[in-house]
This record gives C-alpha cells, structure tokens and sequence, in this order.
C-alpha cells in the first residue's frame, strides 16, 4: 500500500476493513463501510459509504457509488462520489 493512500484511509476512515489484492479477480457486488483498497480486478458494482482506493496495479469495471474514490490504477464504468474523487 502507499503510504500517502495508507496515511489517508487512517486519518478519515480508520484501517483498511478490506483488501482485494494484486492477482485476485472478484465479479459481483462489493458493499461496505469504511475503507477498502483493490489492487487486483473486480467487476460489478461496488457501494461504499466511505473511501474506496484503487491502487496502481488495480482495474475496476463497474458502477461505482462511494463517499470518497481515491484511484491509481485503472476505472472503466460509472462513478458517483458524494465528497470527493482524487
């Protein structure tokens, strides 16, 4: 994880809740609360309340609803933030 991103998902959101990692692949919805980081691949939906971080080597395909997106990598689909996109 970056340490600017790590920092950040800290000082807003608390820890990390969830990680999809380099080399995983996930297809379906993803719901949470909190901060979730994927570097790996997913394809879906994905409904957040607070802070979603794509890294470097991720790649979202999706319709995408969170409170905060913070992207590195790649974004393929529809976003809708309420605060911020960075």
């Amino acid at each position: 994880m970056l340490k600017r991103d790590k920092e950040r998902a800290s000082a807003d959101f608390g820890e990390i809740r969830a990680f999809l990692g380099e080399g995983t692949q996930f297809k379906g919805v993803l719901s949470f609360a909190g901060a979730v980081r994927i570097d790996g691949h997913l394809e879906g939906e994905v409904i957040g309340e607070e802070l979603l971080i794509v890294g470097e080597p991720g790649r979202v395909r999706a319709e995408i609803e969170v409170g905060t997106l913070v992207v590195s990598g790649r974004i393929h689909g529809t976003i809708t933030a309420r605060e911020r996109v960075e």
